[in-house]
């Protein structure tokens, strides 16, 4: 099990900004409808909630992970 700090979880975090990217530059060609978002959002609770299951990670660093992931993914789509 989990005896070390490791937060936040970079499986989470690539899982989350590969989603985010993903979606948000399909959405911008229009090859995306607004319904898709949302197994892409199942995908993404999936890359941080596996390594928690595993007890590879705490919850609070998957949701870290998926919190860097949207972030550095919004940064991007900004840039």
């Amino acid at each position: 099990g989990k005896q070390t700090p490791s937060f936040p979880s970079g499986h989470a975090a690539r899982g989350a900004a590969a989603a985010a990217i993903v979606a948000d530059g399909a959405r911008r060609e229009g090859a995306l409808p607004l319904a898709a978002v949302v197994p892409l959002g199942m995908a993404l609770a999936h890359s941080g909630a596996g390594r928690v299951h595993v007890a590879r990670h705490w919850a609070g660093d998957a949701v870290g992970g998926w919190g860097l992931g949207v972030a550095a993914a919004a940064l991007c789509a900004l840039w």
